[in-house]
């Protein structure tokens, strides 16, 4: 089914990871909701590489080149987010897109696909 659009709309937001840490990032909507596409319409949460952030121009590449809403986001340790930056740290980087996956899916959005650069 074809979801109707309504004005894209980007906000930056703010998730605590399972440490505590404030994890920061962007949802691009891309005008799509749960009232215009139900009963859950999908996203694609967006990581970034190594020493990288949400902002870096490979991951803005990446957003702009898809139809469906995204959520970019630093991990912790990175970017705007919160946290020591950590070498090698998957484990709690799992842990990251973990809670961001959980905060898409809790504003109604079905996660579609999980796209990164380089180590993302």
């Amino acid at each position: 089914m074809e979801a109707s659009r309504e004005v894209s709309v980007a906000f930056a937001f703010e998730v605590l990871n399972g440490g505590g840490e404030t994890l920061r990032g962007v949802f691009d909507t891309r005008g799509v909701s749960p009232s215009t596409c139900p009963p859950f319409p999908d996203a694609v949460v967006l990581c970034h590489g190594f020493r990288s952030s949400r902002k870096s121009r490979a991951l803005a590449a990446i957003s702009e080149s898809l139809t469906l809403p995204t959520v970019a986001f630093d991990f912790s340790g990175n970017g705007d987010s919160g946290g020591e930056f950590q070498y090698g740290n998957y484990a709690k980087e799992v842990e990251d897109l973990r809670s961001i996956v959980e905060w898409v899916q809790e504003r109604g959005y079905r996660t579609k696909g999980i796209l990164g650069h380089s180590k993302g």
